[in-house]
Formats: C-alpha cells, sequence, structure tokens
C-alpha cells in the first residue's frame, strides 16, 4: 500500500510540476521518519497559496471562495438516521487557515489517514438546507436559507 500511495502521490507531483504555470515545490516526505508530520505539515502550507486561487489545469477550483452546487451527506449512526442535502453551498474565509497539527497515519495496507487540526478565524457560510432526520422518536425537518 506504502508503495502505491507514494506512486500516486509521485504522479500528482510530476503531473502538476510538469505544468509551465504549476510549481508546487513539495518536498518528499519519508514516512519512518521522526518529522514526517512536520513533512507533511510543510507541504500543506506551500500548497496552500496555489489551492486558494485554484489549479484550473486540472479543474481544481478554488478553496476561498469555495462552492458546491449541491451535496447530500447522510448519516446511520445509533439513534441518530438522516441526511442533510446543501444547495449552492459558498464559504468563505479559508484563505485564512492556519495548520496547527498535521497527523498522518497508514492504519493497514488499504488505510491512509490524515487528521489535520486547523484554525480559521472566521468563516462565513451560505446555503439553502434541507434537514430530514430522526433521533430516536424524535423527527427533525427543516428547510432554510442560511
Amino acid at each position: 500500500m506504502l508503495v502505491y500511495v507514494l506512486s500516486v502521490f509521485s504522479f500528482l507531483i510530476l503531473g502538476l510540476s510538469s505544468a509551465e504555470e504549476v510549481d508546487l515545490s513539495l518536498k518528499t516526505c519519508d514516512s519512518k521518519s521522526y518529522n514526517f508530520s512536520a513533512c507533511v505539515k510543510d507541504n500543506l502550507e506551500s500548497v496552500l497559496p496555489q489551492l486558494i486561487k485554484g489549479i484550473p489545469q486540472y479543474d481544481v477550483p478554488p478553496i476561498d471562495p469555495f462552492f458546491l452546487e449541491y451535496q447530500k451527506i447522510a448519516f446511520n449512526s445509533n439513534n441518530i438516521h438522516g441526511e442533510i442535502i446543501f444547495v449552492n453551498l459558498s464559504v468563505t474565509g479559508l484563505a485564512k487557515v492556519k495548520f496547527l497539527d498535521v497527523t498522518p497515519q497508514f492504519l493497514d495496507d488499504e488505510i491512509f489517514k490524515i487528521e489535520i487540526d486547523s484554525h480559521v478565524p472566521e468563516l462565513d457560510m451560505k446555503t439553502i438546507v434541507k434537514i430530514n432526520s430522526s433521533l430516536n422518536v424524535f423527527k427533525i425537518l427543516s428547510e432554510s436559507k442560511y
């Protein structure tokens, strides 16, 4: 799995860095190194300016403002069941994100997990949200503009 993950990252980095207008200048991080988390965090911070603007050559949209036309999230956990639908979700403020800690983990040969602790001083979201869920016997139905 490690070889697969490294191959995917290598392909993406090579492909992104070979474009004339895109220079990500990412460092190679050794997953067995004691500073693997710091290296991944440094790479994330170095690519953030390009992510804020977006990378149109690879259909990567800007993250500030971030826009989703439609997103449906379903959940089914113990006594909570339902779905939330966001329509025309617009988020601004992600350009000022500060990464506090990044913890990448290989859980097994098939799963790579990354936890990112961050701080965003101000986040503004506008959307139409539809909620259809239940908590035990209580039904929650809502449709609002936020």
